[in-house]
C-alpha cells in the first residue's frame, strides 16, 4: 500500500509516495488548481485523490492485461515484432536530450523543472538498476511458467 500524496506534497514526493517516481509505463496526469484544491473540505481532497488513485490502477491493470493480448493477436495474424537496436535507441535518447536542452535555453521554468527532474531521474535510475531492472531481466529471460 503506498501513502496518499497530500497537496503539501512537491510533485516529486508525491509521485514517489504514490509509487509512481521514476515509472517509464504508461500514465495517466491531474491537473489542479492548486488554491481551488486547498480551499476544498478535506474529505472531498481525500475523494479525489481517491478516485485519481484508483483511476490509474485501473489503466495499469488494463494496460498490463490487454496489450499482451493484443500483441499475441497481431502476430498470429501475420505481424512481426522487432525491436529497435541500441543504436536507434540512443540516438532516439540524445535527440530528445537536445530538444529538452533547446527548451530548457528558451524558458527559464522548463530549465527549473527539467534540472529538478534529471537529478530526480538519475538518482531513480540508479536504484532501478539495483533493483527492478534485475529482476525483470531474469523473468524475461527466464522460460515460460509451465501451463
Amino acid at each position: 500500500m503506498t501513502r496518499r500524496p497530500s497537496a503539501s506534497m512537491s510533485r516529486r514526493s508525491a509521485l514517489k509516495a504514490a509509487g509512481l517516481a521514476g515509472s517509464a509505463a504508461a500514465q495517466i496526469s491531474s491537473f489542479v488548481n492548486t488554491m481551488a484544491f486547498d480551499a476544498l473540505p478535506a474529505p472531498f481532497k481525500a475523494a479525489y485523490e481517491t478516485a485519481a488513485n484508483e483511476q490509474v490502477l485501473l489503466m495499469m491493470a488494463n494496460y498490463d492485461v490487454k496489450n499482451p493480448l493484443a500483441m499475441r493477436k497481431l502476430i498470429a495474424q501475420g505481424a512481426q515484432l522487432k525491436i529497435f537496436s541500441q543504436a536507434i535507441l540512443d540516438a532516439c535518447f540524445k535527440a530528445s536530450v537536445e530538444t529538452m536542452d533547446e527548451h530548457a535555453s528558451k524558458n527559464a521554468d522548463f530549465k527549473k523543472l527539467f534540472e529538478n527532474w534529471k537529478s530526480f531521474a538519475n538518482l531513480s535510475n540508479s536504484w532501478a538498476r539495483a533493483s527492478d531492472s534485475l529482476l525483470d531481466s531474469v523473468r524475461l529471460n527466464a522460460s515460460a511458467w509451465p501451463t
